[in-house]
């Protein structure tokens, strides 16, 4: 991977518990050579070499909601870190809570982190920071305070255009470096050749949005609008539609509903009730609504505004 762009392993994508198939709720977003977790069942070190994904450079763990199959990969986690000698402060971010947890985390075996933790408490509409990774949230709608997340590249300067430029009497190296940058250069002539004459529009930076364990609500709608990649609760098929509003999760269909409103490029079904042998029927029912769905499985990777 080169050093920009996001790319994301589906580290755990069923529900409730673990089977041969698959694993809990984890995801990885790796950006250059940083890698941030998003919810951390159990397992996910594990999950994580099995992936070929390098977890030593875990910067952060964001934690959707403290249910156990989204969150007790942490304390394997912290121990793993410590065996390795690590010694890079790991941020986990979280709704109200998320500073106990962690405190119990790392109090659950008796051991002293040869490294920072530090805990920070998140709430809707506030925003944080992932290196240059903007991270916004929102609430979901499940049967405990729930967390969304939206991750944001920052926007990409446009494409310059040399011939250009140098038929505007720009000569090459540092003064192409600065146009790109968005300064202004004294041509060889004297005349003033702004970014505006030489630089197309920006390039969008891409943008993930995981909405974890979640009935639909407008706030994840609002969330994911025109998002590259949606990861969405799809924990069952309209057969237990009735089940799905009961427990706090969706359907696969509601999922597909949530992203044609919200203008998405992709959706990506995830969270699977182990009820389920496979997912082809949840896939069905969210493509038959939006026909950009995917359903995403153990150790898949894919970078977002890319074609799967």
């Amino acid at each position: 991977m080169n050093g920009s762009g996001l790319r994301l392993t589906f580290l755990g994508t069923g529900a409730g518990y673990p089977t041969p198939g698959r694993n809990v709720t984890g995801l990885a977003v790796e950006r250059g050579r940083r890698l941030f977790l998003l919810d951390c069942g159990e397992g996910t070190v594990r999950a994580l070499q099995a992936a070929g994904v390098p977890f030593g450079r875990v910067r952060a763990v964001l934690f959707s909601h403290f249910h156990a199959d989204h969150c007790l990969g942490l304390p394997g986690l912290l121990q793993t870190f410590q065996l390795m000698g690590r010694e890079r402060r790991l941020d986990i971010y979280g709704p109200p809570g998320v500073q106990e947890f962690v405190r119990r985390a790392v109090s659950l075996a008796p051991f002293s982190p040869s490294f920072c933790t530090i805990a920070h408490e998140l709430g809707p509409g506030e925003e944080s920071t992932l290196g240059d990774l903007g991270v916004t949230c929102a609430w979901m709608d499940h049967t405990a305070p729930v967390l969304g997340y939206r991750i944001q590249e920052p926007d990409k300067p446009g494409a310059l255009d040399a011939e250009r430029a140098r038929a505007l009497g720009v000569t090459h190296g540092p003064a192409m470096g600065r146009l790109k940058a968005g300064e202004a250069v004294a041509a060889a002539d004297g005349a003033t050749v702004t970014p505006q004459m030489v630089v197309g529009p920006p390039r969008l930076g891409r943008s993930l949005v995981f909405s974890s364990d979640t009935r639909p609500n407008p706030g994840l709608t609002a969330l994911a609008e025109g998002a590259d990649a949606l990861v969405h609760d799809a924990t069952f098929t309209d057969e237990h539609a009735d089940r799905a509003a009961e427990t706090g999760h969706s359907t696969a269909a509601q999922a597909a509903l949530t992203a044609r409103d919200a203008g998405v490029e992709q959706l990506w079904l995830w969270h699977f009730s182990q009820r389920y042998r496979d997912p082809g029927e949840h896939l069905a029912q969210a493509r038959a609504i939006f026909p950009p769905s995917e359903a995403s499985y153990d150790g898949l990777k894919i970078t977002p505004g890319q074609p799967s």
